[in-house]
């Protein structure tokens, strides 16, 4: 979505300066709303001992279906 900033001829550069930081500081402001989904290890950690080395467990798991 974009934002229209009006600036006359008349304006001065401190007035343009000032309509386009508070343009940046909304910006901002709305990024900083955002927030990222949750994942599995935002709740459990990482769990470095469930699986083990990655590898090691594909391998288990692919032995398995056969």
């Amino acid at each position: 979505m974009g934002h229209i900033v009006k600036i006359s001829a008349k304006d001065k550069p401190s007035r343009v300066r000032k309509a386009l930081e508070e343009l940046n500081l909304k910006m901002a402001v709305k990024k900083l709303g955002k927030k990222k989904p949750k994942t599995f290890a935002d709740f459990y950690g990482s769990l470095p001992g469930v699986y083990g080395d990655g590898l090691t467990y594909q391998k288990k798991v692919r032995d398995e279906w056969e």
